[in-house]
């Protein structure tokens, strides 16, 4: 399966995806340090359950805000990874493997539960979490 995530990241590679979205973080980059880090964390997050947060992960390191050396940029990349696939179950392999041990323990939950519970604690977690690096930004960088 973790084979299949890179085949996919090529895949979209192939068909200009990745061109988009090397423009369109760059586009991010560039706007007010709230701004950027909120719309870049979100769709990094959002992006994560489109093709799997290990791909997502691999496919940020190949654009300027994964591997930049300004810290808050990696940070809102990373954080947009980490938390973002907790939105659906695709979004990683170990939430896909956590319900598998779940139905092999005879506890059944069902895609809608686990997307109704993500659908809530992502985005708040996100928020908080784009915050929290925000003020650290803030409060640093005027030292």
């Amino acid at each position: 399966m973790v084979a299949g995530l890179f085949v996919m990241v090529d895949a979209v590679e192939s068909i200009g995806a990745l061109k988009l979205t090397q423009t369109w973080l760059e586009w991010a980059q560039n706007l007010a340090p709230a701004t950027g880090a909120l719309i870049t964390g979100f769709a990094v997050g959002i992006g994560n359950n489109l093709i799997n947060n290990l791909a997502a992960g691999a496919d940020c390191r190949r654009h300027p805000a994964g591997r930049s050396r300004q810290r808050s940029d990696r940070h809102r990349v990373l954080i947009g990874v980490d938390l973002g696939p907790n939105l659906s179950v695709t979004g990683s392999l170990a939430t896909i493997l956590w319900l598998l041990a779940l139905r092999k323990e005879k506890l059944d939950v069902s895609f809608c539960v686990s997307s109704r519970f993500g659908a809530v604690a992502m985005p708040v977690a996100l928020l908080l979490s784009l915050g929290g690096a925000i003020v650290m930004q803030m409060v640093f960088a005027h030292k």
